[in-house]
């Protein structure tokens, strides 16, 4: 009976429209046509979408890297020496402005030409180099206006456009999320950026309800200062409570911890009810939000670092993929290549074949690529890989079955545990049926012996007599 191997793998469109990439459900379709080490792992385990978006080569994101480094450079000089200062450095800053603005429409316009509108504007990323460019270009076409004599309102929108020198900044992150070191900490912040969003407009929606009630129940004059007029209007009496607005800034400055004893204290001595409703809103402030933008900000980064940590196991798996296609496929020992041989040449093939597989799965755990547990033997990962029914493991057995194992989590690898024994039961089930239905056949067959004994006994009883 054929090994029952890892039972792991799923319909390929319903894999790719729940964005999972490789699933436990069902096993995958056979193979039909041989398929190299790159195309089984893109089936069946699809790289994950990032912010990044597809790229057009390594030494071009390289290039635009030193790009955007230099075009921060120029945005900080411009700050240090101003344009206004020397004609020159004027003439110097635009024509930098002009050169800057072509490489990064350059690589907007490639990007689009390689990849596709489609794919390049799947990522994040690419969309706001893409803003940012127009933006960039926007503020060359400002500069420009300003020269001429425009109405007020025609210089105000040219104006606006000075924001983008600001934003040109953004791409620093682009390059600080390059680095493999800060990876996870810049992955980690924008992948909790949306979360983020809602905690602080929760954060808003509590200051300001204790801000409208500190406004309507605070006395006023309890922040008055030793010497202050009487007559004095009231936010100069009380500078922490007297509008909607100063009371945001103290409660803000209450959350941060610049501002304490000048609002408690007075509170304390002449309204000491309300540090209750005070005290509610500091512990719930800063140690209930806070501490959740903290934890959403550590959730984000250790998926990233979780995610990160899968995409190095992927390419392992195309590693030694990969070393089953030199050491099989272009040894002739494929299974395509064994078709047409038979007889003793076929198997010679078949046992050279078995050999060279077993080389492989040893040489994956002696290299430690691969975390398997101490002491175990290639021939037993091998009937663990075994999916099909002959009995041989085949290229796509061998990357499905070992991807399955070294790229799922805990509960994946629990599932496939169950429905490896799920397997199990109906195949046990199915040689019990196999069995009785042989045994009905042996009876069957012994009864037919035995009527023809009995026929054959009575003919030569007849023949005796």
């Amino acid at each position: 009976m054929a090994s029952c191997g890892i039972y792991t793998g799923g319909h390929k469109e319903e894999t790719r429209s729940l964005h999972v990439p490789y699933s436990v459900l069902t096993p995958p379709e056979p193979e039909v046509t041989p398929k190299t080490a790159d195309e089984l792992i893109d089936e069946y385990f699809p790289l994950r979408e990032t912010h990044d978006g597809p790229q057009v080569s390594p030494w071009f994101s390289k290039l635009m890297t030193w790009i955007i480094m230099l075009n921060c450079a120029q945005v900080g000089a411009e700050c240090q020496w101003k344009r206004q200062d020397s004609d020159v450095l004027a003439r110097n800053y635009v024509i930098l402005d002009v050169v800057f603005a072509l490489a990064f429409s350059g690589e907007v316009i490639l990007k689009v030409y390689k990849l596709g509108p489609k794919k390049y504007f799947g990522g994040s990323w690419n969309i706001m180099d893409c803003i940012l460019t127009l933006a960039m270009i926007g503020d060359l076409c400002s500069m420009v206006i300003m020269y001429g004599h425009q109405p007020s309102y025609i210089r105000s929108i040219a104006n606006s456009f000075r924001l983008a020198r600001c934003l040109r900044l953004v791409r620093l992150l682009r390059v600080l999320k390059g680095q493999p070191e800060l990876v996870v900490v810049v992955e980690g912040l924008l992948r909790s950026s949306g979360s983020l969003f809602w905690v602080i407009i929760s954060l808003v929606v509590i200051m300001y309800l204790f801000a409208v009630f500190f406004v309507l129940e605070v006395d006023h004059e309890i922040f008055i200062e030793a010497g202050m007029d009487a007559d004095a209007a009231l936010c100069e009496k009380d500078k922490y409570f007297c509008d909607l607005s100063s009371a945001m800034n103290s409660l803000l400055a209450v959350l941060v911890g610049s501002e304490w004893s000048g609002i408690a204290q007075p509170i304390s001595q002449h309204q000491s009810w309300l540090m209750l409703p005070f005290l509610s809103f500091f512990i719930i402030s800063c140690f209930g939000i806070v501490n959740v933008i903290i934890g959403v900000i550590v959730d984000a980064t250790s998926e990233t670092r979780t995610h990160i940590e899968w995409q190095k196991k992927r390419e392992v798996l195309r590693k030694v993929s990969n070393m089953w296609q030199d050491k099989i496929h272009k040894a002739g020992l494929s299974r395509e290549s064994l078709k047409g041989l038979q007889g003793e040449a076929l198997d010679a093939k078949k046992a050279q074949r078995r050999k060279e597989i077993e080389y492989i799965v040893q040489s994956i755990i002696d290299s430690g690529v691969i975390d398997f547990p101490v002491g175990v033997r290639a021939k037993t990962i091998i009937s663990l890989l075994i999916r099909d029914t002959s009995g041989e493991l085949t290229h796509l057995d061998f990357t499905v079955s070992l991807g399955r194992i070294l790229l799922a989590d805990q509960p994946k690898l629990m599932m496939q545990s169950l429905i490896n024994q799920a397997k199990q039961t109906d195949m046990v089930r199915a040689l019990r049926v196999d069995v009785n239905n042989r045994f009905d056949k042996i009876e069957s067959k012994l009864g037919q012996l035995d009527r023809i004994e009995a026929t054959l006994a009575q003919l030569g009883h007849q023949v005796v007599q």
